[in-house]
């Protein structure tokens, strides 16, 4: 099977491609700094689970996770986020970059109206699965 490649478009978002800290090689400096979350696929005797894990990249530790039998954005990124959240004690002035995939979980409006002010979105270009916010 032939690989198509994707062409990228500018589109008016909320977000930006890989974020890179200015006079620092690493952003991850302080716990909570730089998360990053993705959706992995499991497949199972019943169907489709769908976990989503949100990662300190500090400590490398999970600090969210959601397992859902959906892909909607309420049983996915949004309740991984705010596991989060509460797992981290994050206030709603605490400014994080929160990097992930151009999935539609991640992009929705429902997702954008509960990251706060202070999180600053960083995603990964289209079908630029090999490349992550650590290079």
């Amino acid at each position: 099977m032939p690989i198509r490649q994707i062409r990228e478009t500018s589109l008016l978002s909320n977000f930006q491609n890989n974020i890179k800290v200015k006079g620092y090689k690493n952003p991850v400096l302080t716990k909570l700094a730089t998360s990053v979350s993705d959706i992995i696929y499991i497949r199972t005797g019943q169907g489709w689970l769908y976990l989503t894990t949100v990662i300190d990249l500090f400590d490398r530790k999970v600090i969210g996770w959601s397992l859902s039998e959906t892909m909607k954005a309420q049983n996915t990124s949004i309740a991984a986020l705010k596991m989060a959240r509460l797992h981290r004690h994050l206030q709603d002035h605490d400014s994080l970059i929160f990097h992930s995939d151009r999935g539609i979980q991640y992009a929705c409006t429902e997702f954008m109206s509960i990251i706060g002010k202070n999180i600053t979105l960083s995603m990964r270009g289209i079908a630029k699965h090999i490349k992550n916010t650590l290079n």
